[in-house]
């Protein structure tokens, strides 16, 4: 059997990622690794978990609102996070400092996806715009 054939299993246990010291999470994702796992929150916060060790990093975020969407781009060098403000952050991964914003909806950004070569990236939002 290949490694793309190898059967996943489940753990009889579900691992919950995140508490209450985490405040309300309202989404998440990979990071730029496996290990690595990027939480976008109520309050506007980012943060990024490390799943071996466990350890927290809170990214100095620009949103003030809740954050409602994040994508990773396909070569895991750029994360981007969208808030109900309509603001789009655009971060380094490999420092995870803020790089850049893009302003453009009325309202919240509900959806995010970098191109697969990760030159361009798509957003949606309540306001019905692309």
């Amino acid at each position: 059997m290949s490694a793309a054939e190898t059967p996943v299993t489940a753990s009889a246990q579900p691992t919950m990622i995140g508490g209450p010291a985490w405040g309300q999470r309202t989404c998440g994702m990979f990071g730029r690794s496996d290990h690595e796992i990027v939480i976008g929150r109520e309050d506007g916060g980012v943060s990024v978990r490390d799943t071996k060790k466990w350890d927290e990093k809170a990214l100095q975020s620009p949103h003030r609102r809740p954050v409602r969407a994040l994508a990773v781009s396909g070569d895991r060098k750029l994360l981007a996070t969208g808030d109900d403000n309509g603001l789009i952050a655009l971060w380094d991964t490999s420092t995870w400092r803020q790089i850049g914003e893009l302003r453009g909806h009325a309202q919240a950004v509900t959806t995010l996806d970098f191109s697969p070569d990760s030159s361009r990236l798509a957003s949606g939002g309540r306001d019905r715009d692309v």
